[in-house]
């Protein structure tokens, strides 16, 4: 009995002493990058078949409450978490077919939520994280003197990788790369958005 009573004195002390290392974070994150954008161009018009591709700027955003477990000092660590991913992407795409050129701006919004894994060695942490949510394609499409308006919410995922550095007690910067799917059932116009660049955060 008085040895299991000692273990569980132990056992206690030593998730005390653990769990006085938890704690909670948010993190905010500003992400400007250079994306790669490929999407499928059918039955917009009539006779225009073609994979668009090129490139355009991406400004997206991160939220995340992070669950951290940290070693003493913090030196080492790891943490868990959700976040929220915000992402803008402006882009202009020229084609042609048959009957002249095709030009389109795409106005893309979309917000999607999923979690995220935190890898610490201080001053760097590098994460990695999955998200699923909604996205807003806005379409303005002009050929031959006619003009064509679309808006269109679409299901979508995204996946990212990043490196922060401890620059400030409170700053982080560092660079990360994301990869969106987006979903168009409409006329099989899925597309993905590619981006990476550098980021600069807070955290508390």
């Amino acid at each position: 009995m008085k040895q299991r009573l000692v273990l569980l004195c132990i056992a206690v002390t030593v998730l005390m002493h653990v769990s006085a290392f938890a704690k909670i974070e948010f993190h905010a994150r500003f992400n400007p990058s250079m994306g790669y954008t490929e999407k499928k161009a059918e039955g917009t018009f009539a006779n225009v078949r073609s994979d668009i591709r090129n490139f355009n700027p991406v400004i997206d955003f991160d939220f995340d409450i992070v669950y951290a477990k940290s070693a003493p000092l913090e030196l080492f660590g790891y943490a868990i978490g959700a976040g929220v991913n915000v992402v803008y992407v402006p882009s202009k795409w020229k084609l042609s077919d048959n009957t002249g050129s095709v030009n389109a701006d795409f106005d893309t919004v979309g917000a999607t939520i999923g979690p995220k894994m935190y890898f610490r060695i201080l001053p760097l942490s590098l994460y990695a994280g999955i998200g699923l949510g909604m996205y807003n394609t806005e379409a303005s499409v002009s050929h031959g003197g006619l003009s064509y308006n679309d808006n269109k919410n679409s299901f979508g995922l995204s996946g990212m990788i990043g490196l922060d550095y401890d620059a400030l007690p409170f700053l982080t910067i560092g660079g990360k790369a994301m990869i969106h799917y987006i979903r168009d059932g409409g006329q099989g116009d899925d597309y993905m958005i590619y981006s990476i660049g550098p980021s600069v955060g807070v955290e508390f």
